[in-house]
């Protein structure tokens, strides 16, 4: 398998400057997710890795050597695309055995490396099927052999499972996860599912406007996200305006605790909604305008006096409902100020 650096990676079209300063590493066996909305850049710098963008500026490596002008068909990379780009014409053996016959293997070789890569993906017995009698799942499978058979250092996936429902969409992510495992295979998947992404990936790369915002873990992020973008992005989230004011942060009617190292006055307040409590005496006075039964636990939109809507899930055991009066408050809360953000509990 392989290593990849990103080093001061640009794109532009024309005066679109779709990637910036793209700045990070991959180490060998990771499963990387380039995350974010639409627009984001993250199928271009997918692109630029397998040489079908070449870079306005900056470099890629791979195992510490530049492959930026290596050919597309000479880098140890596979892609897999959002739409299945089988040959209809062909039987699904004949699918997966394309690039090992243009490498001009012999016969023999390239049906065990076919056949070991169909029972791979869980498509044993299925070689001599058309992509027609397969079904949208089956055909993705068919696509991910067909990548897994080049035996790649480097695996990319443009968003692969989009098309595909939900349920579906989940078993998929998870075989995908589990023999990016067994092979051990350094992997590169571009999503703008948050939930895709903090399921799949050893680290996230979330990209906004081109940038990469932060560069972590699914943990580090979803608990302590670097910036406003993406505190806003991962997850659901409540944000509020808030003024720094001798030690308390004003919320509306309301203080919070805050801390020496939270500079300026004006700040934001990130609270997440699992964070919420229902508080046993002094509190936010609350009332519940909506209930969303969400299997083990409720999600509840409440009003707050002076804040306005803010969103809070209480375990099912709190059988709330609509139009209950209480109050909350939140035990953990984050601050982003002028020098960066701080995480304050209660």
């Amino acid at each position: 398998m392989a290593s990849l650096q990103f080093n001061k990676l640009d794109k532009h079209f024309g005066a679109v400057k779709a990637v910036k300063d793209l700045n990070f590493k991959v180490n060998d066996g990771e499963f990387i997710c380039l995350l974010g909305p639409s627009g984001c850049g993250k199928s271009t710098a997918l692109r630029m890795i397998a040489g079908f963008e070449e870079p306005t500026s900056g470099d890629i490596l791979m195992d510490g050597q530049s492959i930026i002008s290596m050919p597309p068909n000479k880098r140890p990379t596979a892609m897999v695309f959002q739409k299945y780009t089988l040959w209809p014409h062909m039987t699904v053996f004949k699918n997966v055995a394309f690039g090992l016959q243009l490498r001009k293997l012999e016969r023999k070789l390239v049906e065990t490396k076919v056949m070991t890569a169909l029972e791979l993906v869980g498509l044993k017995g299925y070689d001599k099927r058309l992509p027609a009698q397969l079904s949208g799942g089956q055909q993705q499978r068919v696509a991910i052999a067909r990548a897994l058979v080049l035996e790649p250092k480097i695996m990319l996936l443009d968003e692969p499972f989009s098309s595909l429902d939900a349920h579906l969409r989940v078993r998929l992510r998870e075989e995908l996860k589990s023999i990016q495992r067994q092979l051990g295979i350094t992997t590169i998947f571009v999503t703008h599912d948050q939930e895709e992404a903090l399921s799949l990936a050893d680290r996230i790369a979330v990209m906004n406007s081109g940038w990469v915002e932060q560069y972590d873990s699914p943990d580090v992020i979803y608990a302590r996200p670097s910036s406003q973008f993406v505190a806003g992005f991962i997850g659901s989230m409540n944000l509020f305006e808030a003024h720094n004011e001798k030690g308390m942060l004003k919320l509306g009617h309301f203080f919070l605790k805050t801390n020496d190292g939270v500079n300026g006055s004006e700040v934001k307040i990130a609270i997440r909604p699992e964070d919420m409590e229902i508080a046993e005496s002094s509190g936010w006075p609350a009332k519940v305008k909506q209930v969303m039964n969400l299997g083990p636990f409720y999600s509840v939109l409440l009003e707050i006096e002076s804040l306005g809507n803010l969103k809070a899930m209480f375990p099912k055991t709190s059988q709330v409902k609509e139009g209950d009066v209480f109050s909350v408050l939140p035990n953990r809360y984050l601050v982003y100020h002028d020098a960066g953000v701080e995480e304050i509990r209660l």
